[in-house]
């Protein structure tokens, strides 16, 4: 993406989009998971179906909105990526930034685990 779609990306998340991390459970096991997630909800599909082609990630149509998310690293870059144009979503984006990510073949430790709860409550906050 060039300059001029990252600032329009950062308008478009900066005004109907939402910068967050998700906390699940997974049914057979007895741990939390951590993801982080950019997305944009809007009633015309226009723009999240640009999104989508500009940057990947999925989309979903219900009756009321199209929403376009993306997950983990792809997030992590498109925040690192639009932060200097973000007006309103700057916090978010700086706590998105120091979310600890497991790689391939490596986990992350107990007190990764740790921080991830603190920065999962801390982003809470900020998107309340």
């Amino acid at each position: 993406m060039d300059d001029i779609e990252l600032a329009y990306t950062a308008g478009v998340v900066d005004s109907d989009g939402c910068i967050s991390i998700q906390r699940c459970k997974k049914k057979d096991r007895n741990k939390l998971y951590y993801s982080l997630r950019v997305s944009v909800g809007m009633k015309n599909p226009a723009i999240p179906t640009w999104l989508y082609e500009m940057v990947g990630g999925s989309i979903t149509t219900n009756n009321i909105q199209t929403l376009w998310t993306i997950d983990g690293y792809r997030a992590k870059d498109l925040c690192r990526n639009i932060l200097p144009y973000l007006k309103g979503k700057c916090e978010q984006a700086t706590v998105a930034l120091d979310t600890p990510m497991s790689t391939s073949g490596r986990h992350l430790s107990n007190a990764e685990y740790s921080d991830l709860e603190v920065i999962y409550r801390v982003m809470k906050e900020l998107n309340h």
